[in-house]
């Protein structure tokens, strides 16, 4: 449900700008359909794989800013 209504909104941003351009009512319905149809897919896989995302991310993104933070002190250079 939350798929599609995020979809939907994406859909209809996206028609709203491209008329507010003055794009043609196709053109406008086109770029409108495809937002939403690559917004809704994206959500999809999202949705059934945030579980190993968040499982592998977070202590991939702590290792990469702990890695970063003892990296500087490694990287300064003496006058």
């Amino acid at each position: 449900m939350i798929v599609a209504l995020v979809s939907i909104a994406a859909a209809a941003g996206v028609y709203l700008v491209a008329k507010k351009k003055r794009a043609g009512t196709g053109t406008a319905v086109a770029a409108g359909v495809v937002t939403g149809a690559g917004s809704a897919a994206a959500l999809g896989l999202l949705a059934a794989t945030w579980p190993v995302l968040l499982v592998l991310g977070v202590p991939a993104a702590a290792f990469y800013y702990y890695g970063k933070s003892k990296g500087q002190e490694k990287k300064m250079l003496g006058p």
